[in-house]
């Protein structure tokens, strides 16, 4: 043994080798890398790398223009739905048919009553009206309805519409009709018991408003509520 030993050196005896833990990268986000903000790092020798890398290249490649197909895709469904709505659509709709109505009416200010009949298929409440009229502008052609449906014989007629309204009109044929009916005031000076449509309607007097309420027509109910 050497001096250095009895002399109670402690000896340079070398430990077990350890070898340092690899350090092992964090997965990225798979979001971001679905949306190609970051490539992921994986490890192994450079060939493996180097294919990963050009796998994730064609994958977010491949996602990008998806994406860009749908966008393309409801860009295109969009426009032909406007086109369809704007150009279209108009082509196959029929023009509303045209109608007129008189607006019977008996009595002044808070007097004044409003003379609606029914109608011959559903029963509801209406005004006189019909279609136009051979050799009679549209205001002759509202008197001559309000004599046929509600047997007015005389009357004052005012040849300036006071509005108009839309309505649906079953017809005979059994189709419906989008009508769109224009409104003129006909102050009634006599009733006729006797007249072409008598046993086929009934007819009442009632105030403007309450004559709003018993109407369907929306339109119709405004004209009436500022009559």
């Amino acid at each position: 043994m050497c001096a250095r030993t009895c002399a109670g050196a402690i000896p340079n005896i070398p430990g077990p080798k350890t070898r340092p833990r690899p350090i092992r990268p964090c997965a990225p986000s798979p979001a971001r890398v679905e949306t190609g903000q970051i490539a992921p790092k994986i490890g192994g020798s450079g060939g493996q790398t180097c294919n990963l890398t050009h796998n994730y290249h064609i994958l977010t490649s491949t996602i990008k223009t998806e994406q860009s197909s749908e966008s393309a895709g409801t860009k295109m469904s969009s426009l032909l739905k406007q086109a369809w709505e704007e150009v279209v659509a108009p082509m196959f709709q029929r023009p509303n048919r045209v109608q007129v109505a008189a607006l019977c009416y008996r009595g002044t200010g808070d007097d004044k009553e409003v003379l609606l009949v029914t109608s011959r298929g559903t029963g509801r409440w209406i005004l006189p009206k019909g279609w136009p009229m051979d050799g009679k502008n549209a205001a002759e052609a509202a008197r001559q309805e309000a004599w046929e449906e509600a047997g007015v014989a005389k009357g004052q007629l005012d040849h300036a519409p006071i509005g108009a309204f839309e309505s649906e009109k079953e017809m005979d044929f059994g189709g419906i009709a989008r009508c769109t009916t224009t409104v003129f005031p006909l102050k009634v000076e006599k009733l006729a018991d006797d007249f072409p449509e008598a046993d086929e309607r009934t007819r009442t007097w009632v105030p403007a408003e309450q004559a709003a309420d018993m109407v369907k027509e929306r339109e119709l109910q405004k004209i009436l509520q500022e009559f």
